[in-house]
């Protein structure tokens, strides 16, 4: 008889995207929130908080990116952080279209 194995199985980084459909001026966003700009990733600011699980990563684009939370609530929670702070302050960082 074969014995039946045991497995755990652990969700240990849940990766979520979003958008607020409008460009970001990521320099003036990352300074009005003491955010930093990743060097060799210019693109996107990295923000990270205590309001903020894992990172999310904020694109010029107005996509972000949350990475390292464990479940989906923790996640949504970070990016909706950000949201906020876009919301609040998107007469100063918005990139107006052509």
């Amino acid at each position: 008889m074969v014995k039946e194995l045991k497995v755990e199985i652990k969700i240990a980084n849940i990766i979520v995207t979003s958008s607020v459909g409008f460009m970001v001026n990521i320099q003036e966003f990352a300074r009005l929130n003491d955010f930093d700009i990743d060097e060799n990733y210019p693109s996107g600011v990295h923000c990270k908080s205590d309001r903020i699980k894992g990172l999310v990563t904020l694109l010029r684009s107005g996509k972000m990116i949350s990475t390292g939370t464990n479940n989906m609530r923790d996640a949504k929670r970070s990016l909706t952080h950000i949201i906020d702070l876009l919301n609040k302050q998107r007469k100063k960082v918005e990139i107006p279209s052509n």
